[in-house]
């Protein structure tokens, strides 16, 4: 209920404290994975990546995008994190998901392939969960600035912009990328 509410940090107390009450390896994988989402919307980007993981390595794919988005947007990813953040991207588009596209336009962005990143996140943006996510949003519109296409960058925030929920939905991950456009 907290994340819903904006308050993710208070999620983030609750699941640990969920997790630990279980006990780290038996604590449901899609516990993992979710702890992984929320951490990604703050920002915490290692630990996003890290939770991510252990869910991963007991078969909870459902979040593989969260353990590539987490690589792709870190401070200076090395090369071996982007080969990883691609690996598990495409790994997940076979999903055809919101996530999978989502992360693949990240690593491309991350690897500078800016064309490769916008026609990513495009689909992402129309995926077949039919929902705009501001994430991607932000994404798509630092492709379009990277390409010197500053008018379909505007597009894309005046479209963010009018999505229900704007600003306050919008999360501390999400936000430092806007701030990059």
């Amino acid at each position: 209920l907290r994340d819903r509410l904006g308050d993710y940090a208070g999620a983030v107390d609750a699941l640990q404290k969920a997790i630990q009450l279980a006990g780290p390896e038996q604590a449901p994988a899609g516990w993992l994975g979710y702890l992984a989402s929320l951490l990604l919307s703050l920002d915490r980007l290692s630990e996003a990546a890290a939770y991510a993981d252990r869910a991963l390595e007991r078969g909870n794919y459902s979040d593989i995008f969260v353990a590539s988005v987490a690589r792709s947007l870190g401070p200076r990813p090395s090369a071996e994190t982007l080969a990883q953040a691609r690996a598990l991207a495409d790994k997940a588009v076979a999903s055809n998901s919101l996530g999978a596209w989502q992360a693949l336009g990240a690593a491309r962005a991350a690897a500078g392939e800016w064309q490769e990143a916008a026609q990513a996140l495009r689909k992402a943006i129309a995926g077949p969960e039919g929902g705009y996510d501001f994430l991607s949003q932000a994404l798509l519109a630092r492709a379009h600035t990277h390409l010197g296409q500053r008018m379909e960058a505007e597009e894309v925030l005046k479209a963010a912009r009018a999505q229900p929920g704007w600003p306050a939905r919008v999360n501390v991950l999400e936000r430092r990328v806007l701030d990059e456009v």
